[in-house]
C-alpha cells in the first residue's frame, strides 16, 4: 500500500522528468516536440479584487484541464520505483514523495513481506499481516480508538480519533529521511536503506 498525494503531485511533475519518461516510454520524438511546445513559455496571472496581477511563468507541473495531462501523469507515476525491487519481497506500507519518487517513510522496512501481505486499518490502528494471525508490523497501543487515517500535505501519515485528535503520526518514526516540518526527536535515529554493497 503506497500513499501519494495525487492532487499535489499533479502540480509538481518536473518537466525534465516528464521529457525523460516520454523518451523512455518510446514516444515518437515528433510527439515529444509537440508536447514540449505546449509547455514552452507558459505564463499565468492571478485575478484579485483590484484586477489582474503581473504574469509569471509556470515551469513545473501539468496543464490543468488538458485532455492530455491525465495520460502524461499516468506514465510518470508508472515510473515510480521503490528501492526494493531487487528482492522477491515488497514493502507493504510506505509514503512516497511524488516529485522526487523518494520513499520518505515505511512501516515495516526491517521486516519485508510478500506480495500477499494485507495491511489493515481498525479501531486499534494500522497493522500489516504476512498471513492470517501473523502481524509483522503495527502501530503502538493508542490512548483511544481510531476513527480515521489521514495523509497531510507534509507527507505525515496520521491516525486520529473521533474528535480529530492525533493519536499516532509517521513523523514520530522517521526511517532514513527527514522532510520539511519533520523533527528528529531525542532518542530517535535515521538508518539508511540496506544496499547490495553492504557487507
Amino acid at each position: 500500500m503506497v500513499f501519494i498525494d495525487l492532487e499535489k503531485a499533479y502540480d509538481k511533475v518536473p518537466r525534465e522528468v516528464l521529457w525523460w519518461v516520454l523518451e523512455k516510454s518510446r514516444v515518437h520524438l515528433r510527439y515529444i516536440k509537440v508536447i514540449k511546445d505546449m509547455y514552452d513559455g507558459v505564463v499565468t496571472s492571478v485575478r484579485t479584487a483590484g484586477g489582474y496581477m503581473a504574469e509569471f511563468p509556470i515551469r513545473i507541473g501539468l496543464h490543468q484541464g488538458s485532455a492530455l495531462s491525465p495520460y502524461l501523469f499516468t506514465i510518470v507515476v508508472d515510473e515510480i520505483h521503490l528501492p526494493v525491487s531487487v528482492t522477491p519481497y515488497l514493502l507493504s506500507l510506505c509514503i512516497v514523495h511524488a516529485p522526487s519518487s523518494t520513499v520518505i517513510w515505511t512501516a515495516n522496512r526491517g521486516t519485508p513481506v510478500s506480495e500477499s501481505s494485507k495491511p489493515s486499518l481498525t479501531v486499534d490502528g494500522l497493522a500489516i499481516a504476512a498471513e492470517p494471525g501473523h502481524v509483522v508490523w503495527s502501530n503502538p497501543k493508542l490512548s483511544s480508538k481510531v476513527a480515521a487515517l489521514g495523509l497531510l500535505d507534509t507527507g505525515n501519515l496520521i491516525l486520529v480519533d473521533q474528535r480529530n485528535v492525533s493519536l499516532w503520526q509517521s513523523f514520530d518514526y522517521p526511517t532514513d529521511i527527514l522532510v520539511l516540518g519533520q523533527r528528529l526527536l531525542v532518542g530517535k535515529s535515521l538508518v539508511s536503506w540496506r544496499s547490495t554493497d553492504d557487507l
